[in-house]
């Protein structure tokens, strides 16, 4: 089957919500997720190409590909969407909101779907474009507040320079390649050793920074958290952020042969860091899950980049399930408080069903067996442990520590937002829990079940990912397909979840423990823990200020041109005024002129020649 049919059913629910009311909008929108969702068994793996125009020398078409890659993408997508829709009908409330909230999170979908099939530039493009569109809609989706409107343009702003830049990159690489359907590009690189195809790698690298929130514009992702709580688990778990990892990912061959492998791996690293950091400190309860995102997207890149292909893509799509869970648990807990900040949030221990599923959430991010996370966990040590003893890649044990650190600090943030959002409530705050929408508490039901079916799928996966990937000429990695799990490795990082565990455990549930004042007096638990994210918000208002300083002094020289352009033609016109004396239509007036300009020029001719 044509894999554009996937989109059908969303296209029509975008515009039966426009027509119908908020009640039906509702359930359109959750019929045509689910509709996708049953579909996808039957689409054809392959590439379709469909003509479109012809410019020059040049034939672009519209090429969709699907392969295992896209399939693992698009089921994320269409089974995560479906749950979404349904918590949000307990959890978008006002009736004014509806219809605008659902087919705006259509059209998120939509335009994720479309991506995740994407052949070639041009339908990379048009997707990667509607989802800068639709996130900057759900960002600022509560116009009427100030600081969301503020992070939708601070979102808009980042994301356009990428998407500027991935538009000279593709015209570069139309001029290089004649072409913008992947296979020919992918199949051409060896042949195209020139400065341009560079040039468009380093353009398309930029690009995937913005998108996936890298450093040093990851400082958008954690101001998204404005929008609504269902908008930030699908932006964090299937959508937008993830693009730019999967543009990775479908392009790897490509940014291996004009090496960004290693730049990227730095890079992600360097956000990795700066992300945990911030975690660590954060005290709103969504930006926690927004710095854990931050940091598992930078550590993607680096699996993917690093060597562990398969374990990285493994990563990619168990992340997105214990997302959505975390995120669906915050909500519950703000919607039951009326409050946002961890020290002000508690009571989840209240209610039997929220408090086991947000417990699965957190312990799968920690990476505790039998969860999704502790699988990939467990591919990503063991791939990059391999690598480090094979000496297959020179920066590969120094990764291997990174994502040893990496994940006790996530253990331990994350223990901590558990442990202050389940503090002892009180009684209206726990009643508020239990009356909460049976549609929230059953999508959180579902998605803590994910948790442990991705865990499952691992053994199938260890097959399924290296056979599908169609990528097996990548230069200089002998294992970049590895995706095993040994005991060692098991064992290594169920310690390092148990000692995140208990750390927190010490510092947050027992705060009168000897630790728990140690750790405040160096900073773990107070205002002097380390956080970059003013730092990076006043260098992007330094960075505001001056272009638009430089705007201003364009403006001021637009304004002196425009000046002297209109005296020039004021002194024109002004001139041709005056000169139409010189008309009177008497032969005698005309004849002396002309020999006056004769006489001019003589004298002119003989000064010349003497």
């Amino acid at each position: 089957m044509v894999p554009i049919i996937l989109i059908l059913p969303l296209l029509a629910a975008i515009l039966l919500a426009a027509i119908l009311d908020r009640k039906q909008a509702k359930y359109a929108a959750l019929a045509a997720s689910v509709i996708s969702l049953a579909l996808l068994p039957f689409i054809g793996t392959g590439t379709y190409t469909y003509g479109w125009i012809g410019v020059g020398n040049y034939q672009l078409s519209i090429t969709f590909s699907v392969g295992a890659v896209n399939l693992l993408l698009l089921f994320m997508v269409l089974a995560i969407s479906p749950f979404i829709f349904l918590y949000s009908f307990g959890y978008i409330k006002l009736p004014s909101e509806q219809k605008r909230y659902y087919i705006e999170m259509l059209g998120f979908e939509t335009a994720m779907v479309i991506f995740a099939m994407a052949g070639g530039f041009i339908v990379f493009f048009i997707a990667w474009e509607f989802l800068s569109v639709a996130s900057y809609l759900l960002i600022g989706f509560y116009n009427s507040r100030d600081r969301a409107a503020a992070a939708a343009r601070k979102a808009i702003t980042i994301v356009m320079i990428g998407d500027i830049l991935l538009f000279a990159a593709i015209v570069l690489f139309l001029v290089s390649f004649g072409t913008l359907n992947f296979g020919p590009i992918l199949s051409g690189i060896e042949a195209h050793s020139g400065i341009l195809p560079g040039v468009a790698v380093f353009l398309l690298t930029a690009a995937v920074f913005t998108k996936s929130a890298q450093f040093p514009f990851h400082e958008w992702l954690s101001d998204a958290m404005e929008g609504p709580t269902t908008v930030s688990a699908l932006l964090h778990s299937a959508t937008m952020v993830k693009a730019g990892v999967f543009a990775v990912i479908i392009l790897l061959p490509i940014f291996a042969a004009y090496g960004y492998l290693q730049p990227i791996i730095i890079v992600g690293v360097i956000t990795a860091v700066l992300a945990a950091l911030n975690a660590m400190k954060e005290m709103q309860i969504k930006k926690v899950i927004a710095y854990s995102t931050v940091q598992e997207l930078a550590l993607m890149l680096v699996a993917v980049c690093g060597g562990a292909l398969a374990a990285g893509i493994y990563f990619f799509l168990a992340q997105g399930f214990y997302k959505v869970l975390l995120f669906f648990s915050a909500g519950s807990a703000m919607e039951a408080t009326g409050k946002e900040r961890l020290d002000e949030i508690g009571g989840v221990r209240s209610n039997r069903m929220i408090f086991v599923t947000t417990l699965f959430g957190v312990l799968a991010i920690a990476g505790f067996i039998p969860f999704d996370g502790f699988f990939s966990n467990v591919g990503l040590g063991s791939a990059f442990g391999a690598l480090a003893a094979q000496s297959a890649f020179e920066m590969n044990f120094i990764i291997y520590l990174v994502m040893l650190a990496m994940g006790l600090a996530t253990s331990f943030y994350m223990f901590r937002w558990f442990f202050t959002i389940s503090k002892k409530a009180d009684k209206s705050v726990e009643i508020a829990y239990d009356m909460q929408p049976r549609s929230m508490k059953y999508s959180m039901l579902a998605m803590a079940a994910f948790t442990l079916i991705a865990g499952a799928w691992f053994v199938y996966a260890q097959t399924y990912i290296p056979n599908g990937l169609a990528y097996h000429g990548v230069p200089g990695y002998a294992n970049y397909n590895l995706l095993s799990i040994n005991v060692a490795e098991s064992v290594i990082e169920t310690l390092i979840a148990v000692a995140g565990l208990i750390l927190a455990y010490l510092v947050y549930a027992r705060a009168s423990s000897a630790l728990a004042k140690t750790a405040k007096r160096i900073g773990m638990k107070g205002h002097q823990l380390p956080q970059t994210t003013f730092i990076f918000n006043a260098v992007y208002k330094y960075f505001c200020l001056m272009f638009i300083e430089i705007a201003d002094g364009f403006y001021f020289l637009d304004l002196q041109i425009n000046e002297l352009f209109d005296r020039l033609g004021h002194a024109i016109n002004r001139f041709g005024y005056y000169s139409s004396f010189a008309a009177t239509g008497k032969l005698n007036y005309y004849v002396a002129l002309f020999a006056a300009g004769l006489f001019v020029i003589l004298v002119v001719a003989l000064s010349v020649i003497l």
